[in-house]
């Protein structure tokens, strides 16, 4: 689903109503928030919620973080090669417990991206997923890449997408033009 409209007329409060109505209908719901504040800062939605979804504390030490995120990738049976990825995505070192990263900077996005789509395809797997992504007109480059890989893999898997974003999105260009392809 496609959400667009100005400033103000209430596409957030649609998408929680939506996440309401489905809440006991979905096996997850995945929220992803876009910022202006972080245009500039690579999947900066996709680290917000997994931070959150794992119950990061600001005072966690990086052994709290890391068992965190394991217990939350543990019903996904997330690789330990995967973890470590996300867990370099999230600046907590792995120390011993998974094998160091030796990739180079493109093959580990590419690596991180896969990482993420195998999450939602194996959560999927499980029962219908909600996934929303809000304020797409902030998109930052490498969260449109996930995004559009998503969109391309969508058909396969029991996933509603739900995104939000205004007509026409200025510095980053016209989401409305990309969602034209979506459709």
């Amino acid at each position: 689903m496609l959400l667009s409209g100005e400033p103000g007329i209430g596409k957030s409060r649609l998408a929680a109503t939506v996440r309401e109505d489905l809440r006991g209908e979905v096996k997850a719901c995945l929220r992803y928030f876009c910022s202006a504040n972080h245009v500039d800062s690579s999947l900066h939605p996709v680290v917000s919620h997994l931070e959150h979804a794992a119950g990061f504390e600001r005072d966690d030490p990086p052994e709290t973080r890391l068992d965190k995120l394991a217990a939350l990738l543990a019903s996904t049976s997330t690789s330990a090669e995967d973890l470590a990825l996300l867990a370099d995505l999230l600046s907590i070192p792995a120390d011993d417990r998974y094998p160091p990263l030796d990739l180079p900077p493109r093959r580990k996005k590419e690596r991180i991206l896969e990482a993420l789509f195998l999450r939602l395809e194996l959560l999927a797997g499980q029962g219908p997923v909600l996934m929303v992504y809000e304020d797409v007109h902030w998109i930052d480059p490498t969260s449109r890449e996930l995004l559009e890989l998503t969109i391309e893999r969508l058909p396969r898997l029991a996933v509603l997408l739900l995104v939000t974003f205004r007509p026409e999105s200025g510095r980053r260009g016209s989401v409305t033009r990309m969602s034209r392809r979506w459709s």
